[in-house]
């Protein structure tokens, strides 16, 4: 293929200008672009001119050599295209990283009300716990006594299940005795108990055996309130913990009741 079939696809002689090279291209381009012609050659034309066009311009303004092989337009476009599907791609990342750093921690599972309610329910159980301990009189029912390495007391009062274990035989635990339990003032959960030999026994039920896991509900929500994070991931982390925390706390809570 020689210069001079290059320039008769763009209908104009070698000698002519760049200016008139420029306008016969846009011409020939606009007659035989696929989106105004129908012909079934009409792609492959305006391929041809385009390579042609492309071919002369380099030629004219000495950038390569006619003889070097014909530009793959195809691959160019595809290139291209793959560039800015790779730059959307980064400002879709980029915008998606930005509007987690800036979440507010309140934006996930719940809100910021919801969060001080878990402060105030915790900070309540949490001086039921410390706060004062409360005397009841009860008379125990019925008293199962299970012996293994250890002896194991399953004790029902008429108020509450009460279990024991202990290295060796308690007085004062039998059916129909009378017993001084302990509890929390609020939520009369068991704190201790008393025989009537006033030997204090702390039962394995106990719901205090459970306050580490408020005192990590309070920490994580300090954090939720109070403590700057900066990634989402942490935001997360922070909730989710919290979630089990206060699970944990809540099914201890109803098992220790029983």
């Amino acid at each position: 293929m020689s210069l001079l079939n290059d320039f008769y696809k763009l209908g104009i002689s070698e000698n002519a200008s760049l200016v008139e090279i420029k306008k016969a291209y846009r011409l020939k381009a606009k007659e035989f672009h696929p989106d105004v012609n129908d012909s079934p050659d009409a792609a492959e034309q305006f391929r041809q001119i385009s390579e042609a066009y492309q071919r002369i311009i380099d030629f004219r303004e000495g950038r390569h050599s006619y003889q070097q092989p014909a530009i793959d337009y195809e691959a160019i476009l595809r290139e291209k295209a793959r560039a800015q599907a790779r730059m959307r791609y980064q400002e879709w990342k980029q915008k998606l990283e930005e509007e987690e750093r800036n979440k507010s921690i309140h934006e996930i599972y719940w809100s910021k009300n919801v969060s001080y309610i878990l402060l105030l329910i915790t900070l309540i159980l949490l001086s039921d716990q410390f706060v004062g301990t409360k005397i009841r009189v009860e008379k125990i029912i019925k008293t199962t006594i299970t012996t293994d390495e250890q002896i194991y007391y399953t004790i029902e009062t008429d108020h509450r299940k009460i279990e024991i274990i202990s290295d060796r035989e308690i007085d004062g635990l039998e059916s129909n005795s009378l017993i001084m339990v302990g509890e929390t003032p609020l939520l009369h959960s068991m704190k201790e108990i008393r025989t009537i030999q006033n030997k204090v026994i702390i039962p394995d039920n106990i719901v205090g055996n459970f306050t580490p896991a408020l005192i990590i509900n309070l920490i994580l929500l300090l954090f939720n309130f109070y403590y700057p994070l900066k990634t989402y991931h942490q935001k997360l982390w922070i909730k989710t913990l919290l979630i089990i925390s206060s699970l944990y706390y809540l099914v201890s809570f109803l098992q220790a009741q029983h």
